[in-house]
């Protein structure tokens, strides 16, 4: 009969301890909500930075597609040139060849 109360008492003492440790771990409301406000500001800045990373990306991109553009551009630019004169030097030639 001793050992039962002891055994009784023990087990009592330990779900009383067990209920307090458990109690104790569960976060009350007010927690729950700033972990989610922090949550949810990290997601706000994070998508912020994502976008504003694609933003620069997006004219780095436009700029150097530009600039090729650019480049082309005076490239076909200064062949044509060379061909016109090639052209013409060709034609005094001819003509001076027939005696203009």
């Amino acid at each position: 009969m001793r050992n039962a109360i002891v055994v009784s008492l023990s087990a009592m003492a330990f779900v009383v301890g067990s209920v307090l440790v458990v109690d104790a771990q569960v976060p009350s409301a007010a927690d729950m909500q700033q972990k989610l406000d922090q949550e949810m500001a990290n997601s706000k800045r994070s998508a912020t930075e994502s976008t504003t990373s694609a933003r620069q990306a997006a004219s780095d991109k436009k700029s150097e597609a530009e600039q090729k553009m650019n480049d082309l551009a005076a490239q076909h630019k200064s062949q044509a040139d060379s061909k016109m004169t090639e052209e013409i030097e060709k034609a005094k030639r001819k003509a001076q060849g027939a005696g203009y």
